[in-house]
């Protein structure tokens, strides 16, 4: 009977995720026509995360990866490599870099950045970035500058419930996995699109340990990336104009691994392997592997 019972309570439980997840689509997704119609090049694709590890995995098979198509992330373009690996595909959700009302701080770093794609960019490049972006004209003014880059427009709706129905919302594009980081898109996109392999690098994720409260009770991380200069602790922003609790924080990483996971059962149920080849990652949803093991 309790097994009855429990049973009910999950297909409710579901359903009501289901029902939530349409209405989230009706009022927030929009066209999918762009974004479906994107194809990747080759059966591997190559996502390179920012992390700090980046630097010796490029540095060691760096023709590996000038031959392998890639797919870049939020601030990448700021760096020397950019120019040297060329990545066909980049992905922007962190609204910090996007929207006008931001505190300062982040805005000079999203102006700094878009410059660094308009200028540096000269072969031709698919700009993806979430639909709620398309409001903002600074960034647009910016990379409108440059006849290489074509903007590709997505929806990041997160969708659960009912697995039929999220597998058909994954599939159209209408939305994904809760996306809270931009490595959730990007895979998505690398699945839904041709690939029938992804190689992550660069994607520690060991933010649990970077975490610490300070004497004000100010939840503080150290954000490490592969091109920093100093590690300097930081607030967790929420959309460049507020900051995170602790509980916030966490809560928001628990759904990212969580959509990790997600993502490796929908991967497989399109035969698609996604293999991750960061050393010391925290990321338990996807088999490790070295990039060696991709290198005849």
């Amino acid at each position: 009977m309790l097994k009855t019972i429990i049973n009910f309570s999950n297909w409710f439980g579901l359903l009501n995720k289901t029902i939530v997840s349409f209405i989230r689509i009706l009022i927030l997704s929009k066209s999918t026509k762009s974004y479906k119609k994107q194809r990747v090049g080759s059966n591997r694709i190559v996502l390179l995360g920012n992390g700090p590890s980046f630097k010796n995995s490029i540095d060691e098979n760096l023709k590996f990866f000038q031959n392998s198509e890639l797919i870049c992330l939020n601030h990448f373009a700021i760096t020397e490599y950019y120019m040297v690996l060329k990545p066909k595909y980049y992905f922007v959700i962190a609204h910090d870099l996007f929207l006008d009302d931001t505190l300062d701080d982040y805005k000079n770093a999203s102006i700094k950045l878009f410059n660094a794609i308009a200028e540096k960019t000269k072969w031709p490049l698919k700009f993806f970035i979430t639909y709620e972006a398309k409001s903002e004209m600074r960034w647009q003014q910016i990379l409108s500058q440059n006849k290489y880059i074509e903007i590709v427009f997505m929806n990041i709706t997160p969708v659960e419930g009912f697995r039929c129905l999220r597998y058909h919302w994954y599939k159209k594009g209408l939305g994904m996995a809760r996306p809270h980081n931009v490595m959730i898109p990007s895979l998505f996109f690398s699945i839904n699109n041709g690939a029938k392999e992804v190689i992550i690098i660069g994607a520690e994720h060991s933010w649990l340990q970077e975490l610490h409260v300070d004497e004000n009770n100010t939840t503080l991380f150290f954000n490490k990336h592969f091109y920093d200069t100093q590690y300097n602790a930081k607030k967790c922003n929420y959309k460049g104009t507020s900051f995170m609790k602790l509980h916030e924080v966490i809560r928001s990483f628990s759904y990212a691994f969580e959509s990790y996971h997600e993502l490796n059962e929908y991967a497989n149920s399109k035969n698609v392997k996604i293999y991750n080849c960061t050393p010391t990652s925290f990321i338990d949803a996807f088999e490790r592997k070295k990039i060696t093991d991709f290198i005849s």
